[in-house]
């Protein structure tokens, strides 16, 4: 069901072929999960606890809504940190819990050791084979002579399912390098991370302190992270720093808030000579950006010119079109009786885009497409242009069996959720929609700016952490206009280890949220370079919690902080306070200060502005 889910959110993106992969491309499936767990085995090493698991693994079971993965976890760490008076505890969770509870509870009973053996040898010798595995377990990890004793005479007897894996168990015990995989011992390995993770200690570290280091020293997060959320903002000044970041050879990531902020300045620089983007890639970016915030109709010179761009050809003639320029039409035309159903299906999206009635005819022939995709997106196009037989057929087919192309149909209203009359209709027939795509459809109905059944999403989020482009989509549609609920969820969220699209949708969220959690991303991007993200990183800090909060944060800068770093910090106090908050810090600090210095420099060159 959960795969479902997932799947549901894909969105179809322009048209790329992809050549299927042969048998010899990959490494052997049997090898893949060798090597699998191998690497289970070896980041084990990597774990320990505290004096502080115990308290921080009750304080989690306290919660009454605390998903059941998060609480078997919590479990396994009070045996993991050896806490013996909470010994009645595992064993009540271990008769009475849900089955992923009560495994974790005898597994931990295991690590909490002792001489007490009568509870788990007993469960060891049940027919529950369920419970019994993950007892034998729980036996050998006590290390005590009794209970391997115990779990021998359990291997000798070959004719007892629990036999074979009492012996599997047995070798794993002895040397986990060498035993083959089992997926009881393959839990204990993903029990120890995941509690150790949440209250314990990776390599030396909280979990979380870890990877937000790694995250803070990666120029790729705090490049998306600020130039995304600065994007948002209209200041002036800001402008101006984006301008100069477009100018200026630089990470593709610029491009991104520079779009939202200069759409029609980019535009006039494209259009004169004055700047081109250096490559494709640059390319690309613009091309995302002005699909993704609706800009097409403000930069009808970028899009002409990326058309010389083979690869970007056709897309930007489906925005030119969706723009309302007419140019883009004649390559339509020719795309639209081309081989490939994704670039059909676009083509009929962006029709119903135009606002032109006089498409219905046209696509209404798309509705005989050989291809699903292209004649569900042919259906949406046409009630997007107020084709009113289109709304009753959408009706009829959303109410007939959940089959493929019941979910290509549901796919294509989603990606057109902004649509007024699309949005209409996906809120008149939410209630009705399967949990799958009631997921998909909140999700781009939150994108739009509809919040009222975001409920849904919220139990996604809260019961599996989100991986991926489809995750962090789920985390960017919580993050719009986010409440104190999604901001308590996308706090919790933060950080996800491996998940780079995941942690810039959620630490956006945050800074939309003006959420506290969000200071040390801001913190690490003011106190680095480049100059220009530096000063965009103060202003974005500067709209969650005013001007005072960079003029504390120079109070105590960081160990590394250069001179340079100083004078950059003040500039940006200047720049964003005026002579004012110049002055104030003048005052604190004294005008030898380099601090001070770059505030007096940025506040006076503003009153020339």
């Amino acid at each position: 069901m959960l795969k479902r889910l997932f799947l549901a959110l894909v969105v179809l993106a322009t048209a790329v072929s992809r050549l299927p992969a042969s048998p010899q491309d990959g490494p052997r499936p049997e090898r893949r999960s060798a090597d699998a767990w191998t690497r289970l085995v070896e980041r084990d090493a990597r774990v320990g606890y505290t004096s502080r698991t115990v308290g921080a693994a009750l304080f989690a079971l306290s919660e009454s809504d605390l998903p059941t993965p998060q609480r078997a976890a919590a479990f396994f760490a009070l045996g993991a940190a050896r806490s013996e008076a909470e010994r009645a505890r595992l064993e009540s969770c271990a008769l009475e819990g849900s089955l992923p509870e009560r495994q974790a509870a005898l597994l931990a009973l295991g690590e909490l050791g002792g001489r007490d053996l009568a509870f788990l040898e007993r469960v060891a010798r049940s027919k529950e084979l369920d419970l019994a595995s993950y007892a034998v377990l729980g036996l050998l990890r006590t290390k005590h002579a009794d209970a391997l004793e115990v779990v021998e005479r359990l291997a000798e007897n070959d004719t007892a399912p629990i036999g074979a894996t009492a012996k599997a168990l047995l070798a794993f015990s002895a040397d986990p390098s060498t035993a083959p995989s089992h997926p009881v011992a393959q839990k204990w390995l993903e029990l120890r991370w995941e509690s150790a993770r949440r209250f314990g200690l990776i390599d030396g570290q909280t979990w979380s302190t870890k990877i937000v280091e790694g995250l803070l020293a990666d120029p790729r997060f705090l490049d998306r992270v600020i130039y995304g959320a600065a994007g948002k903002l209209k200041d002036g000044v800001v402008r101006d720093h984006f301008l100069e970041l477009v100018l200026e050879p630089g990470p593709t990531e610029r491009l991104r808030g520079a779009v939202a902020v200069l759409p029609t300045e980019i535009d006039q620089l494209v259009a004169t000579g004055l700047w081109t983007p250096a490559d494709e890639t640059e390319w690309t970016e613009l091309l995302n950006e002005i699909d993704e915030e609706r800009l097409e109709s403000l930069t009808a010179n970028v899009l002409r010119q990326a058309r010389v761009v083979a690869s970007l050809r056709t897309y930007a003639s489906l925005l030119l079109v969706r723009g309302g320029n007419d140019e883009g039409m004649p390559l339509l035309e020719l795309e639209i009786n081309s081989d490939d159903p994704l670039a059909r299906a676009r083509i009929a999206e962006v029709l119903g885009g135009t606002g032109q009635k006089s498409f219905v005819p046209r696509l209404l022939t798309m509705l005989n497409d050989a291809d699903a995709s292209v004649r569900n997106a042919s259906l949406v196009a046409q009630l997007r242009l107020a084709y009113a037989p289109a709304r009753d057929k959408i009706r009829n087919r959303l109410a007939q069996t959940n089959d493929a192309e019941h979910e290509l149909l549901i796919r294509s209203l989603c990606r057109n959720a902004r649509d007024p009359e699309v949005r209409a209709l996906l809120v008149n027939v939410f209630p009705q929609l399967s949990k799958g795509d009631q997921v998909l459809a909140a999700t781009y109905l939150s994108l739009s700016g509809r919040t009222s059944e975001r409920e849904v999403l919220r139990e996604i989020l809260n019961g599996t952490p989100p991986t991926g482009e489809i995750g962090a989509r789920l985390v960017r549609a919580i993050g719009v206009a986010p409440t104190p609920e999604d901001a308590t969820i996308l706090r919790g969220l933060f950080p996800r280890e491996g998940e780079l699209d995941v942690n810039v949708a959620l630490v956006l969220g945050l800074i939309e949220a003006a959420d506290p959690a969000c200071v040390p991303v801001l913190r690490a991007a003011l106190w680095s370079e480049p100059w220009g993200r530096s000063l965009l990183a103060a202003a974005v800090w500067v709209q969650i919690d005013g001007i005072d909060a960079l003029i504390a944060e120079l109070q105590k800068p960081p160990i590394h902080a250069t001179p340079r770093d100083l004078r950059r910090v003040g500039f940006a106090i200047g720049e964003w306070g005026g002579i004012e908050a110049a002055e104030e810090l003048a005052r604190k600090s004294g005008a030898a200060d380099p601090a001070v210095q770059g505030a007096l420099l940025s506040a006076l060159a503003g009153r020339t502005r």
